[in-house]
């Protein structure tokens, strides 16, 4: 089995919908069993979210897509 870090520039790309499938499962897979992750994950989404809403008042930048689930929906579930 190989072994694959997770860093902050992961979650970045996750939050910003960056990230291929595989390398998205892993990295949700991650943030689910570590709460130092979980965290930073919804410093970063809810970050995100403030600056579409800031944008959106200028007139600048649409929000989320509807399809884009929220932190408060658990990150992708493995044994599901």
């Amino acid at each position: 089995m190989t072994y694959f870090s997770i860093t902050d520039f992961d979650i970045q790309a996750l939050v910003d919908n960056e990230l291929d499938w595989e390398e998205e499962k892993r990295v949700r897979d991650y943030i689910h069993n570590n709460p130092n992750a979980m965290r930073r994950y919804k410093q970063l989404y809810d970050q995100k979210k403030a600056l579409q809403r800031w944008g959106r008042q200028k007139g600048d930048e649409p929000d989320l897509h509807p399809t884009e689930q929220p932190y408060k929906n658990k990150p992708y579930n493995a044994d599901a």
